[in-house]
């Protein structure tokens, strides 16, 4: 009797070691932004906004405004589930101007090009701005999973001509145990 209680408790003992090993897990990484990082460039009639170390938003016909890309070491068995960037403090800036929209990349034939959003996407992405994170995708580099993330730390109300900055903000990223076909990386010999 002894020997089947034994067998019995090794046996459920072993069946939630693996459930233990693949529970979900809350990456956060925080965001700190001083009003006064952000410089303005006339340009114009109108206002160009950046910040050191930010890329800038390049789609046609929309405000240029700075954003920065993020990348996570994502545990080991998991992959992203969702993300979220909860603003932790805000201020408001009324601008003089207009802020400048990007108006493309010029060629070489005189044809300005870039990333245009189709009438579904714009009314879908209306209010792309007020959006604050967007998961770029994950990659595996030498075994390890790394997730990128791009954040907004700026929207712009164009009609009142306010530019809303997080101060301060914290990306929230969830995860999930990676589908074992998809999760494992090859290695050939």
């Amino acid at each position: 009797m002894k020997r089947i209680t034994c067998l019995a408790a090794a046996l459920i003992c072993g069946a939630l070691v693996p459930a233990f090993s693949a529970l979900s897990s809350t990456l956060s990484w925080r965001c700190i932004l001083a009003a006064s990082d952000i410089r303005f460039h006339e340009d114009g009639t109108r206002l160009r906004a950046t910040v050191d170390g930010y890329r800038t938003l390049e789609i046609l016909d929309h405000p240029a405004l700075p954003y920065r890309v993020v990348n996570l070491l994502v545990p080991q068995g998991e992959t992203v589930s969702s993300c979220r960037f909860e603003v932790l403090d805000e201020v408001s800036l009324r601008l003089e101007r207009e802020l400048d929209v990007f108006r493309g990349i010029g060629r070489d034939d005189g044809i300005r090009s870039g990333v245009r959003l189709g009438e579904a996407e714009a009314e879908e992405n209306a209010a792309f701005l007020e959006r604050r994170v967007v998961y770029l995708g994950s990659s595996v580099y030498r075994g390890y999973t790394v997730a990128s993330f791009a954040l907004y730390p700026l929207a712009y109300d164009g009609t009142a001509r306010e530019l809303a900055v997080a101060r301060e903000g914290r990306l929230v990223v969830e995860t999930a145990p990676a589908p074992s076909a998809a999760s494992g990386v090859r290695r050939l010999r």
